[in-house]
């Protein structure tokens, strides 16, 4: 009787605990962003795209190309000399971004929540 009593709390307590980290995210879109050196040119709610799209980022060393679909974003083109950027392949989440060190780019998915950056610790304008 008391293990079957701890296998119902047990399942209680991950069910609740399921439901409320889902809660945290409900409704929190995935919002990317493309960063040329050191400037947001470009902020894309993920979860809002319907279809796939693909655009052009230009600096004075080249270009990369931009593909985003709903809830990802990555590089798949770009003239870069080791093309590590484009290898890197979709991110639709988690901390790590994708870089092109040869032309100043980076994608991040940011948190809407708070201005800081995640490796720094400063504010963006700051």
């Amino acid at each position: 009787m008391k293990t079957k009593t701890w296998i119902i709390v047990t399942a209680v307590i991950f069910v609740v605990s399921g439901v409320l980290t889902a809660a945290m995210f409900w409704g929190r879109g995935r919002t990317a962003e493309v960063v040329l050196d050191g400037r947001v040119i470009e902020r894309i709610d993920l979860d809002a795209v319907k279809e796939g799209y693909s655009f052009d980022v230009k600096c004075d060393g080249g270009y990369n190309r931009i593909r985003v679909e709903h809830g990802r974003i990555c590089i798949s083109d770009s003239d870069c000399p080791d093309c590590v950027c484009v290898r890197y392949g979709w991110l639709s989440g988690g901390s790590v971004p994708i870089v092109c060190m040869p032309h100043k780019l980076v994608i991040r998915i940011a948190d809407g929540d708070d201005e800081t950056d995640a490796v720094s610790g400063r504010g963006q304008h700051g």
